[in-house]
């Protein structure tokens, strides 16, 4: 049963009462924190239920409506604007319009991938009524509006301002990106959400780096946890994809088993007519090579370019006539270098796509780009430019060792000159067939075959789970704390377990101060980072300035905070099923209210020193009422001390049961008492 408005108030709006002392032997003892049949059983009564808030005639659509028309007379009557839309607003007012795209490329551009993908939805009948939007960024608007008419895709239009894309993502049916999207973006019911990624990796990502820096990688773990396909050009990639972010226990999507677009596009050119293109590109009837190489970001920028000016004045020197090398820099270096000064040297035409140029190469140089991989379908020769590959290892780490793949190596320019005249002498059809499997020249046609509502065209299979328990423990700052020793000991005491998987979650901009104490704990146990960054709607940021302003109490706010802090933790978390939510330590009142309103209702919640402190002794007054309201939706609230246990039941009232807990034992056990004895 939901709450009406009338029904919060009452629920959250208690009298504010100080704390008496209480006689130790008058003092109602708490239960033993394993006796769960003390608790609150888990319920979903007062969280958000999307579809029955969204869905026009429901109670409790209807009660939003109420609680949206009760705040703006509040706002009128105390003359407080009402500010523009949010995401938060389109998320929940904005009905899916069908056959809405919406591409964000890498980059911000429509290089690669994302031009096949634009031509299949525009030249393909298909897809008539389709509507597709393209994002793009201040210095990528023009070059995408070039290529929209060099392409003829006439269903395509850009979308540069911020505002106007937030609106799109609520309301488009189908999102595709090779990266990740807007973490201000909450995945709607009907909405299809394909990730590509952007390549084959060599370099480590995620979680795989050695780095401290696990907790900042929640945007892509969460865009991981909300897609429905996730493209995987060969089983590598998926492995390393799956293993990297750790949060393949939490997707429910499925695995689509097929080669990049952009590959799919080089290979169909290789076997097309280009004779145009290759007379622009080698008006002289050159043989055409690329060098495409990474961003070295753990080098100075000088340094970068000083080693590339190196190789391309030997190689501008020593080419014969009957050749010319195309490049393709990053901007930092190539803003650094005069190109008129080359005779065989040449940028990449900002207009040509990147794979039609390299279907009319011979041969590709680079170091230790992902690109690579792609050529591989070609079976040309590749030239592994890689004097820095030990320090690359080091300070980046790979997934394998790039020295056992087979192509040619070179350490310095004469050596990559040697190789290019030399030509292909070496045997590929082991990496071939490891890396290049599921390339066809069908590549986009049947990703987009996806939106047509049918998998028949490809080949998905389903993300293997373990069937342990999932728990998510949450911690602001992994400060070096007692709650953070309990913590590590619990890791400990889970490590190995056949039933329970623990999951940690954090701001990652706190952790980014407590890295001595987070790290090594987030190396041994998952982590997904937060942000501070919540979306109110508009009303809630009305609401606040009320709430901020004395006008209205924390009951009245909450009557459109819930939505929002709905919202913001799906964000956060993605469509993640956890078996039990453990706030361990919050100080933050909106990160309190957001997992407050998480999807799962087994939810307990331990005072932590530094909350008792913020309550007490700083008087955080929002603080204060978030536990209050916070305190309702969970099965415990867990104290360490009489004094924490007679100020906090004073304080919640019957709102849920107070037990004590003393350390990390108590912890797991409450943890096993929640998700075992509950959960079976």
């Amino acid at each position: 049963m939901k709450l009406s408005i009338t029904g919060l108030f009452k629920r959250h709006v208690k009298e504010e009462k100080k704390p008496q002392n209480i006689d130790a032997g008058q003092e109602k003892k708490p239960a033993s924190i394993i006796q769960t049949d003390t608790w609150k059983k888990p319920s979903s009564d007062g969280l958000v239920d999307y579809h029955a808030v969204t869905g026009e005639g429901t109670p409790e659509y209807q009660e939003r409506q109420n609680s949206l028309q009760q705040m703006e007379a509040w706002a009128k009557e105390n003359q407080i604007p009402v500010g523009k839309r949010t995401v938060t607003d389109y998320y929940y007012d904005s009905k899916i319009v069908p056959g809405r795209v919406v591409l964000m490329g890498l980059g911000k551009n429509v290089r690669g991938s994302m031009q096949y993908i634009l031509n299949e939805l525009n030249h393909n009948d298909a897809f008539k009524d389709f509507h597709i939007y393209v994002k793009t960024a201040k210095d990528t608007e023009e070059i995408v509006k070039t290529y929209i008419r060099q392409n003829g895709w006439s269903r395509t239009e850009v979308v540069t301002p911020d505002s106007v894309y937030m609106e799109l993502i609520e309301t488009a049916q189908f999102l595709l990106t090779e990266v990740y999207l807007t973490a201000a973006w909450v995945k709607k019911e009907g909405q299809m959400y394909i990730n590509i990624w952007h390549g084959t990796p060599l370099k480590k990502l995620g979680l795989a780096k050695n780095a401290k820096g696990k907790h900042k990688n929640g945007i892509q773990q969460s865009n991981f946890i909300d897609a429905d396909y996730l493209l995987y050009p060969n089983d590598y990639t998926k492995k390393h994809m799956l293993e990297s972010y750790k949060v393949a226990d939490l997707m429910p999507g499925k695995v689509l088993k097929l080669g990049y677009p952009r590959t799919g596009g080089m290979l169909e050119a290789a076997q097309s007519d280009q004779t145009e293109l290759r007379k622009m590109l080698a008006p002289n009837g050159e043989h055409i090579y690329a060098y495409m190489p990474t961003w070295k970001d753990y080098l100075k920028v000088d340094q970068v370019v000083a080693e590339s000016k190196e190789l391309l004045d030997y190689l501008d020197a020593n080419l014969r006539e009957d050749q010319i090398l195309y490049v393709n820099l990053h901007h930092r270096v190539s803003d650094s270098l005069d190109y008129s000064q080359f005779k065989r040297i040449r940028q990449f035409p900002p207009t040509v796509d990147s794979y039609k140029l390299l279907a009319l190469t011979d041969a590709l140089i680079t170091d230790y780009s992902s690109v690579f991989y792609d050529y591989l379908a070609l079976r040309r020769q590749i030239v592994l430019y890689c004097a820095d590959y030990e320090l690359y290892r080091k300070k980046r780490g790979t997934y394998m060792d790039l020295m056992e793949l087979p192509f040619d190596k070179a350490v310095t320019p004469e050596e990559v000159l040697a190789a290019i005249n030399r030509g292909k002498t070496y045997d590929d059809e082991a990496a071939y067939q490891e890396f290049c499997a599921y390339d066809s020249v069908e590549n986009a046609h049947k990703l987009c075959s996806l939106f047509l509502g049918t998998e028949d065209e490809v080949v998905v299979e389903a993300i293997p789970k373990n069937k342990k328990k999932k728990v998510m423990i949450y911690s602001d700052a992994l400060s070096e704390c007692t709650e953070t020793q309990w913590l590590r000991k619990t890791a400990e005491n889970c490590a190995g377990s056949d039933t329970v998987e623990l999951f940690i979650s954090c701001n990652q901009d706190m952790v980014n101060e407590n890295k001595d104490s987070a790290y090594p704990l987030l190396n041994k146990v998952p982590v997904i980072g937060t942000t501070a960054d919540y979306f109110p709607s508009a009303m809630g940021r009305t609401a606040k300035k009320l709430y901020e302003s004395g006008k209205i109490t924390i009951g009245q706010a909450m009557s459109i905070w819930k939505y929002d802090y709905a919202a913001a933790v799906r964000r956060f978390l993605g469509r993640a099923a956890f078996d039990l939510a453990v706030l361990l330590d919050v100080t933050d009142p909106e990160k309190l209210l957001s997992l407050t309103f998480m999807d799962q209702p087994n939810k307990i919640m331990i005072i932590s020193d530094l909350m008792y402190k913020e309550i007490t002794e700083n008087n955080n007054t929002f603080l204060k009422d978030a536990l209050q309201v916070s305190a309702s939706y969970m099965r415990a609230v867990f104290v360490k001390n009489e004094e924490q246990y007679a100020y906090i039941s004073q304080m919640i009232g019957d709102a849920c049961p107070v037990c004590y807990m003393k350390d990390a034992k108590d912890l797991t056990q409450a943890i096993n008492a929640a998700v075992i004895r509950e959960g079976e």
